[in-house]
């Protein structure tokens, strides 16, 4: 994992990857504020926000840059890392990968967080673009319309992108207890010949009163 720091006095400006987080609006941005505050936070980075809207009727591409830093403490000093935002409308959606590739720190790994259901279609082909560029992506099938053809889809992106072997499922992970509870039924070995047999699982919970989601 490399990493890309500038001193000047107490403050450190670092970079460990480049982080390009993908929503379709600015609620969805707002939603997101507080999290990618943590995220640079705990893992400095370059991480650069897109706002694009395709079927937005106004053709729209702006950039912002802020900069996110962490409190000082008597063992550390203060990290600051930048944020880009750029918002895009219309068919200037089409321009957001021309614009995002000369703002990533060259040498550093590029991670891209989709925060909506994957567009493999339709007017833009902005998605795939930007996995063009990306060594890893992020998605969340939890926010799918339809998780089995959803799913589906991704593995052509997975065979028609031979360079990107990385996909991470945050859904996938929310799952790990679960996953990890069924595979223990199988460390009966006497229980094992079944496994060939099993097709469907279906899991019903109630969740507490404090928690109605």
């Amino acid at each position: 994992q490399g990493s890309r720091e500038e001193e000047h006095g107490g403050v450190t400006r670092a970079s460990m990857f480049n982080l390009l987080v993908y929503v379709p609006s600015n609620a969805e941005a707002v939603k997101l504020d507080e999290m990618l505050m943590d995220i640079t936070a705990a893992r400095p980075c370059r991480a650069i926000l897109i706002v694009a809207d395709s079927e937005a009727p106004q053709e729209t591409l702006t950039a912002e840059v802020t900069s996110r830093c962490t409190l000082p403490s008597a063992s550390s000093k203060q990290v600051c890392c930048e944020q880009v935002t750029i918002t895009a409308g219309g068919a200037q959606a089409d321009a957001v990968p021309s614009a995002v590739s000369p703002l990533l720190l060259s040498d550093l790994p590029v991670y891209l967080w989709w925060h909506a259901v994957p567009s493999l279609a339709g007017k833009t082909l902005l998605f795939r673009r930007l996995v063009d560029i990306s060594d890893r992506v992020v998605i969340d099938s939890a926010n799918f319309n339809d998780q089995e053809a959803d799913l589906a889809s991704m593995a052509t992106v997975l065979r028609d992108t031979p360079r990107w072997t990385a996909l991470s499922d945050l859904n996938w992970a929310r799952l790990t207890a679960w996953r990890a509870l069924l595979a223990g039924f199988y460390d009966i070995a006497d229980y094992r010949p079944l496994l060939d047999k099993l097709k469907k699982v279906t899991i019903r919970y109630a969740p507490p009163a404090t928690d109605p989601a």
